[in-house]
Formats: structure tokens, sequence, C-alpha cells
């Protein structure tokens, strides 16, 4: 879904009548994470793996090279996270193990979600502009072939 089209959800929500005042926007038309993956790693030039292998991998690189450097400690810090995401993924079958949400509500306060349409669909297209808007932002600049 586009910035512009979640916008537009959220403009049609504000008036959603619901007992507990929560209404999930999430997108009903779900693309799977393997393609979102496929389309990442092929702009970027990156390996997939699965993220037990991956995590399994990097406690090992970091295990190996103890203490060394400041992004080894930010890696470390982040671990318990990972673990739980790779539990969480064990439980769902949604990408990172995110809980399974109605969005029934939604679907009642929101035309454009009901209805669908080109506006909320995520394609490679959109999946390509994300990475250029990263570059573009600079969060992409470290990208490189990791050798876990």
């Amino acid at each position: 879904m586009t910035l512009e089209a979640a916008a537009g959800v959220l403009a049609e929500m504000r008036h959603a009548s619901s007992e507990t005042h929560t209404v999930h926007l999430v997108n009903p038309s779900r693309l799977k994470w393997e393609i979102v993956a496929r389309v990442i790693s092929s702009r970027l030039q990156l390996r997939v793996v699965p993220f037990s292998d991956w995590l399994e991998r990097l406690e090992s690189f970091l295990e190996f090279a103890g203490h060394a450097g400041e992004g080894m400690t930010r890696a470390r810090k982040i671990l318990p996270f990972l673990r739980g995401v790779e539990y969480m993924n064990k439980r769902s079958g949604l990408a990172m193990g995110h809980p399974e949400v109605s969005i029934k509500l939604a679907l009642n306060a929101s035309p454009t979600l009901a209805h669908g349409g080109q506006d909320i669909q995520v394609s490679e297209e959109i999946i390509s502009q994300w990475i250029v808007y990263w570059r573009r932002k600079g969060l992409l600049q470290s990208v490189r072939r990791a050798s876990l």
C-alpha cells in the first residue's frame, strides 16, 4: 500500500465505530514474504536464507568475534529481540511472527480497503520504489554482501 493510500484509509477510518476504539490498518491484499524477499534480494544482490539459519550464523559469528567493534555491540543488543522474532515465526503464519488481527472493522470503515484495487496492492514496482527511497535517504549505504 502506498503512503498516499494508507493516509486515505486512515482518513476514512476517522469516524469508525468500535467498542474498543481500535481499528487495524492492515492491507487485506496480502503479499507473500517470499516475493518481497526475492525482489529486495535481487535489487540489493543479496542471498536469501531462512531466518533461523541467519540467526544461527549471526550468533556463531558474534561468539567467534568476541567483543570487538561497535557493530558487534549493536548486534548483541538486538539478539534477544531477534530470538523473540524466531520464536514468534514458529507460531505464526505471518512474516516476523505478527499475530492475525481482525480487519472486519477496518473493511467496514474504509471503502478503499473493502474494495481493494491498485491503490492498496503491493507490487514488485512498489517494493523497488521502497529501495530507491531507502537509498536516497542513506539507509542502505552500508549494505554489502555478508560473509556470515
